[in-house]
């Protein structure tokens, strides 16, 4: 059998997507790294994104414009594995960010313009800001 590849994101703001939650989502991926052998083994396979702000679809207070069907083409078929994608949106003209794998959360360098995802940097810090409802607060 071949491999599958699966590339899930979600709206990581309970005010912009009231039909579903993000928690819900995420509790279907962290069962899913349990019955898989972990994070480890999955992201070769598969990978979450919270998008912050993004309504249910799309829309809302986020960037909520980017590409996961390049990425997820480019994995399968010259085996580049997504680091990140970028998101733009037009609730923040001339924004980009990363949209980084779970555990991993864009990070500002410190250095440069604020609105360019080029400044940016998805890395974890060795904290799980999803596990609970209190890392949503970052996201609204």
């Amino acid at each position: 059998m071949g491999t599958a590849w699966f590339l899930n994101w979600k709206s990581s703001n309970r005010r912009s997507n009231p039909w579903f939650s993000p928690l819900d989502t995420f509790g279907y991926y962290q069962d899913m790294l349990a019955a898989n052998g972990g994070l480890e083994a999955v992201s070769k396979w598969s990978q979450f994104y919270f998008v912050p702000g993004m309504a249910h679809c799309g829309g809302g207070p986020g960037l909520d414009q980017f590409d996961f069907l390049t990425a997820v083409v480019n994995w399968v078929e010259k085996g580049t594995e997504p680091t990140s994608v970028i998101a733009t949106g037009k609730a923040f003209p001339g924004r980009s960010r990363p949209l980084c794998p779970y555990p991993k959360h864009a990070h500002y360098k410190g250095q440069g313009n604020t609105e360019d995802t080029n400044n940016f940097e998805c890395r974890w810090d060795g904290k799980n800001r999803f596990e609970s409802s209190v890392g949503f607060e970052l996201f609204r």
